[in-house]
């Protein structure tokens, strides 16, 4: 036997619609939507603006090159973030490494990032990790080192 569907009620067909939509609006921020976490920069394009020598990618989104303006240990290129937007973005790059002998070695080395702290760095600006630290190998081709806080700073908002 054959049996024949009948059509939904329109009312109840507009309300399945809005409840889902309601659904959907309450559970997208708790994901990090797009509209937040491309908004979320690296500590405060302020963070070397005392310091000698400038820097890069600071007090922006998704940096691929950070530069504290200083030697080539605090140049980092080559990043890719995953979980931005979250409360811990982890970015992985190059780094240039001092040979314990003095100077640096040749060729650079994988260096892990870690920025947390999300908050405000001054009043009316963006949404930013207010603190990164890294670890990195002693020497190439070496073990991943512990974690060390970027520049020595408490806070990527401001050189301290």
């Amino acid at each position: 036997m054959i049996r024949r569907l009948g059509r939904s009620h329109p009312r109840a067909v507009v309300s399945g619609l809005a409840a889902l939509a309601l659904l959907a609006s309450t559970a997208l921020p708790q994901l990090g939507d797009a509209s937040t976490s491309h908004k979320l920069v690296l500590g405060s394009k302020y963070f070397l603006a005392r310091v000698g020598g400038g820097g890069i990618g600071w007090g922006t989104t998704r940096p691929k090159t950070i530069f504290n303006g200083g030697d080539p240990s605090g140049y980092v290129t080559k990043i890719t973030w995953t979980a931005w937007g979250g409360k811990t973005a982890i970015g992985y790059g190059r780094n240039w490494i001092f040979k314990p002998t003095g100077g640096y070695y040749s060729s650079p080395v994988t260096i892990e990032l870690k920025a947390v702290n999300v908050g405000l760095c001054y009043r009316g600006g963006p949404p930013a990790y207010r603190r990164l630290v890294a670890r990195e190998p002693s020497r190439p081709g070496g073990r991943m080192g512990a974690w060390f806080v970027w520049g020595d700073q408490k806070t990527i908002c401001k050189w301290q």
